[in-house]
């Protein structure tokens, strides 16, 4: 018969099988703990920044003067975040700043969305000389906080394109339905669709390349290529999703414009050459416009020819400096005399 381990050395035994059972309560504990300080930090960092003072130098004062005006067409700008993270899409706030800063000196005044439509249909009743369309990809809560207070101290308005499945109370990264209500209300921004959930790529093939959720046949190895059939459904049933959701919860929504998320719904890139087609046909059923990215010899300014049809906006990034935006401005407008000197 065996002796009985001594005193001490039951006890250690005794707190080392105790240890494990005290960290269930902890593993319980922590993501507790991690959403109430999301929660914390949503409600103490949610607000919009102040926005920063701009001065151009003199050199800039006198480069940057008003345009020709082209009431007959209109230039649509896109962002995406409004941050420091150096991402290739987002803009830092002050770059931002200055971007807005050049508009309102070379004269541009932005549109709703509302006077962009009746713009497109040939009602000019109202429009400025020189219109602009200011909009916003994704929904995301950076692109508010940093945007809005710009917006305001140059009396511009702006339009936010929103992934309506995206919006959730766990995840910061977007705008709340609240927050979206409050934008509404201010006067400053307009909301129209971005996507349902389709903001995103699908496998289209057994090798694992992928392309944007509307403009591809999507491939599953139990099931392989998806029939068109299905396709449709599913981009369709997307869209109408999207939409659903924001006429829910956004009292002033109206179902205008659709920026097709990657710019792209088969026109520039697809597995199925039937998709272009049928996407387009649906897409100006549904909507006024419809903002991609361009192809080929497109225009640049959007004019009355996009309504019902595709119109282009310029992607700003993160290395889209402020004379970037104004040699574009310039230089792709309508009616242009002549090339811009080499180095202009």
């Amino acid at each position: 018969m065996s002796a009985k381990p001594p005193r001490s050395r039951r006890r250690r035994i005794f707190q080392s099988l105790l240890l494990p059972l005290s960290l269930i309560p902890l593993v319980g504990v922590v993501p507790l703990i991690a959403q109430a300080y999301t929660q914390f930090d949503r409600r103490h960092k949610s607000g919009p920044i102040a926005a920063p003072v701009v001065r151009f130098t003199p050199w800039e004062n006198a480069r940057y003067k008003p345009l020709p005006a082209h009431p007959e067409a209109v230039p649509v700008l896109t962002y995406h975040g409004i941050n420091d993270k150096q991402d290739g899409y987002s803009v830092d706030q002050r770059t931002f700043a200055a971007q807005m800063a050049l508009l309102r000196r070379m004269g541009f005044r932005s549109l709703s969305i509302a006077q962009y439509v009746r713009f497109l249909r040939g009602d000019r009743t109202g429009l400025p000389q020189r219109p602009v369309l200011i909009t916003f990809d994704d929904g995301r809560l950076d692109s508010f906080r940093g945007a809005d207070r710009v917006l305001q101290r140059y009396g511009f308005r702006a339009t936010m394109f929103v992934i309506a499945g995206a919006i959730s109370p766990d995840n910061p990264f977007y705008l709340s339905w609240k927050e979206l209500r409050a934008m509404e209300d201010s006067g400053r921004w307009d909301l129209q669709e971005h996507a349902g959930k389709g903001h995103y790529l699908v496998n289209y093939d057994a090798a694992g390349d992928t392309g944007p959720f509307y403009a591809f046949r999507r491939y599953t190895r139990s099931a392989g290529i998806e029939p068109i059939a299905d396709w449709e459904q599913r981009v369709v049933t997307d869209i109408f999703a999207g939409r659903a959701a924001l006429a829910e919860h956004l009292p002033k929504f109206r179902p205008l414009t659709f920026a097709v998320p990657y710019g792209n719904y088969g026109q520039r890139a697809t597995n199925d050459p039937r998709i272009p087609e049928i996407m387009r046909a649906f897409l100006q059923r549904q909507f006024e416009a419809v903002f991609v990215q361009k192809v080929g010899n497109q225009p640049r300014y959007t004019s009355q020819r996009s309504y019902r049809g595709e119109a282009v906006r310029f992607e700003v990034h993160t290395d889209t400096s402020v004379d970037d935006v104004y040699r574009w401005l310039r230089d792709e407008a309508p009616m242009t005399v002549g090339p811009p000197t080499p180095g202009a």
